[in-house]
């Protein structure tokens, strides 16, 4: 049943109930249909998804109810009561394509208490009316949380450095390979936790440097690719700098001018973690989010009443920063599935979620490190509807198809799903690291693994790595950490890109895609003469369509004359000053040799 059919069912339904209070009120008889009031079918009505969804067994304090399936205008006698907090008064806020509703509660829920949810339409997983779901009790007794590690250096060998721009030392790259048919697109990667400035980083296909954003020291970028917001493109990441591992943040939407249109900062009381930042065509983000609660590790090897840390998958409608889902590990992967063990003052780290996105019928692919298992998840209910690998996998696997501590889980346009397998979950890697394609028939319970792209220099990665599908069905792989290296290899499986970061960079993923960027701010120029030689440097940081660098010099700032012109050369190209001239500036053409911007005009010194 679509969304029309839904909001139309349900406005039917209200419509109806009118009709038999008016009715009664008039003191006139309803005539029997079959069940049917004004001819509609009460059980017609669909039920509406909430989330938390029932049975959560840990939801946040400060969780908002969100009602998904229903008009603004349809839901109505909403009544929230926690078992020690009592009623709940709150706002109802309106979801941005209005096709659902969000419970603001005035005050938050206390620590281990039970909520119910009601509400004058049916609503998934209720019983007796309600939707009932649990407050996570915190933990006690944790070991510090680390702090989170940084590791970058201003300036070191092999750092690119500009007289242009001499706040800028991103990582240098070398390229390995680089054959015809390897695609023209930009290469994405965020250089972090080595030597260098962390940032999110363009390259073009010959390694040359487009766009760097350097971040202050102890923040890092995580995810940094091209996805589309409102039918446009944009450039997306996750920066943070707070302590632990995998640290709270921010998720970041930067248009073609590179200014930030959007931010997600979490919900319900979470903040997106560091693993996942993906945006929907709907126009939502799918993060990831970890948390302690205290919970029964019996099944674990641990004891009854230490910390579980909880990874939790959510969509968040960026417009309103309202929950339109929200997924529990807990109440729904028990301990048994994980291959983690319980460290005593730490929380277990028992599913580790490192990837949450949308298959093609809108419910759910989560990937769970620790559980060697990745998962379709449905959206209404929050059930399992299938598990590929792992202790309980729906489907029968050769080993030549098993994957360990797999990574970013998700469905190709071909229908195909892809995984990076790293091999192994401590290091040292037991075995070289893959891409891994499936072909899955869930109907079936079969899962066929139909190609298998190695490491190049048959080396195994122990964290991150990704594996994207290029329109021309040519894969590009980001390796992961401690392996900084990107791939890509055509449909048949040879390898025809090859990228190297400076030793010890990581890049948590790694991507190629089309961009376009104009800054706001025109060209940098810096001026240097030495033994009688004057030289202009001009850089434009994310300029993607200068072609040509013209000089204009003269004798005064108001006659500037076009001097000279060179071909753009990377980040930063040299260019020769006439002979006396006095001031100098330097214009950005386009492949047409059309004006595109004009630096400042700077005087000459003479040494």
């Amino acid at each position: 049943m679509n969304r029309r059919h839904r909001l139309v069912r349900t406005r039917l339904a209200g419509i109806a109930g009118a009709s038999l209070f008016l009715l009664l009120a008039l003191g006139l008889s309803c005539s029997s249909d079959g069940g049917k009031s004004n001819g509609v079918d009460a059980a017609e009505v669909e039920e509406v998804a909430v989330y938390p969804l029932a049975g959560t067994p840990d939801a946040s304090a400060k969780s908002e109810i969100s009602f998904r399936g229903v008009a603004p205008d349809g839901l109505s006698g909403v009544k929230v009561v926690g078992s020690r907090s009592g009623r709940h008064a709150g706002r109802l806020l309106t979801h941005s394509d209005r096709d659902g509703v969000s419970f603001v509660p005035a005050k938050p829920f206390k620590a281990g208490e039970v909520v119910r949810v009601r509400a004058d339409l049916p609503l998934v997983g209720a019983r007796r009316g309600a939707v009932s779901f649990r407050i996570a009790s915190p933990p006690g007794g944790l070991a510090p949380q680390e702090a989170f590690p940084d590791g970058s250096k201003p300036i070191v060998p092999g750092a690119n450095r500009y007289l242009s721009r001499r706040d800028l030392h991103p990582a240098g790259v070398k390229i390995t390979r680089s054959r015809p048919e390897a695609s023209d697109s930009l290469v994405f990667l965020a250089p972090k936790g080595g030597p260098g400035q962390n940032g999110p980083l363009i390259l073009d296909r010959q390694g040359r440097i487009v766009w760097f954003h350097p971040l202050q020291a102890g923040f890092k970028t995580y995810d940094f690719r091209v996805q589309s917001y409102e039918g446009k493109p944009v450039l997306t990441w996750w920066q943070g700098d707070a302590p632990g591992a995998y640290g709270g943040g921010t998720g970041l939407l930067v248009d073609s001018s590179y200014r930030v249109i959007a931010t997600v900062k979490g919900a319900n009381g979470y903040q997106p973690d560091i693993h996942e930042f993906r945006l929907t065509p709907q126009g939502t983000a799918l993060v990831l989010v970890y948390v302690p609660v205290r919970w029964d590790l019996r099944a674990a090897g641990g004891p009854n009443g230490k910390a579980a840390l909880d990874s939790i998958a959510q969509e968040i409608d960026i417009k309103t920063g309202r929950v339109l889902f929200e997924w529990h590990s807990l109440g729904h992967i028990p301990l048994s599935e994980s291959y983690s063990k319980y460290v005593p003052g730490h929380p277990i780290d028992y599913t580790h979620l490192n990837s949450v996105s949308l298959d093609n019928d809108g419910n759910f692919l989560i990937s769970a490190r620790n559980t060697w298992s990745v998962y379709k998840v449905d959206r209404r209910t929050g059930k399992i509807m299938w598990r590929l690998g792992g202790k309980r996998s729906t489907f029968k696997m050769p080993k030549s198809s098993y994957f360990v501590g797999q990574h970013d889980f998700e469905r190709a346009a071909d229908g195909t799903y892809t995984l990076f397998d790293n091999g192994s979950i401590l290091p040292p890697p037991r075995r070289p690291s893959r891409g891994l394609v499936f072909s899955i028939d869930a109907g079936a319970r079969k899962a066929q693994l139909v190609r298998a792209l190695r490491e190049p220099q048959g080396r195994g990665t122990f964290s991150q790595g990704s594996v994207q599908v290029l329109p021309n069905g040519h894969y590009v792989i980001g390796w992961g950490g401690g392996n900084p290296e990107v791939s890509e290899f055509g449909p048949s499986g040879r390898l025809l890109f090859n990228a190297r970061l400076l030793p010890k960079v990581e890049s948590y993923r790694a991507y190629r895609g089309e961009w376009q960027g104009r800054p706001r701010r025109g060209p940098d120029v810096a001026v240097v003469t030495r033994k009688g030689r004057t030289t202009l440097y001009a850089s434009w940081n994310g300029a993607t369509d200068v072609r040509t660098w013209e000089v204009v010099a003269g004798p005064t700032r108001a006659r500037l004359d076009a001097a000279n012109r060179v071909r753009w050369r990377g980040f930063e190209t040299a260019l020769p000053v006439p002979q006396g001239a006095a001031f100098v500036a330097v214009r950005a053409l386009d492949g047409s040799g059309e004006l595109i911007a004009e630096s400042k005009t700077l005087q000459v010194r003479r040494s």
